[in-house]
């Protein structure tokens, strides 16, 4: 096992970001952080943020290791409650954007920062069962004696899609496939439908 080096304390191992300086974090080249989701992507939040809540506080943070990002934490403070930027209703999957390997310490000292900055309550969702927050952050909450709360609240499908459109007919039953081709001359028949690339 490697040593890594000390992430720091809560109050030097965080910087203040905008929208943009983060945008710039995640398309340096070389960067450890990724966004699984378009409502992880700076654009998105700013959108979401000018439509949805315009007058929000923001808690945009940055998380660095040897001076380099390695966590963004995107955070709408209202009092003392910290939710991400975005919502079910318009949002899929919200979580925390972290290099994997450093997912316990970013969440630890994210707990830490949010603590000393007097923010006490974090309502975090919609998430993936693989997200930053279950697989990170409520550990870590959990270890500090923290109050947690996890509840499911509606369950998306989602599955890997084959390389074409015959090969996905080909997984579905005939019966089903009938059906897709029915719906499909029916559309074409009834309305002007179309599809670009």
């Amino acid at each position: 096992m490697e040593a890594t080096e000390p992430i720091g304390t809560a109050d030097d191992a965080f910087a203040a970001e905008t929208f943009e300086s983060v945008s710039g974090h995640l398309q340096a080249a070389g960067t450890a952080l990724s966004c699984r989701a378009p409502f992880l992507l700076p654009g998105w939040m700013r959108a979401w943020q000018a439509v949805f809540a315009p007058d929000a506080s923001l808690w945009l943070h940055s998380f660095r290791q040897a001076g380099e990002v390695v966590g963004i934490a995107a955070l709408r403070v209202e009092g003392r409650t910290a939710r991400f930027i975005g919502d079910a209703e318009v949002c899929d999957h919200l979580d925390l954007v972290c290099a994997a390997d450093l997912r316990r310490e970013f969440c630890a000292a994210l707990l830490d920062r949010l603590k000393a900055d007097e923010i006490d309550r974090l309502e975090l969702n919609p998430l993936r069962p693989d997200s930053v927050v279950l697989q990170g952050l409520i550990p870590a909450a959990r270890d500090r004696g923290f109050a947690v709360s996890v509840a499911a609240e509606e369950i998306l499908f989602e599955m890997e899609l084959p390389g074409s459109w015959e090969d996905y007919l080909q997984t579905l039953s005939g019966k089903q496939r009938h059906e897709v081709r029915r719906k499909l001359r029916r559309l074409e028949t009834g309305a002007q439908a179309g599809f670009r690339l």
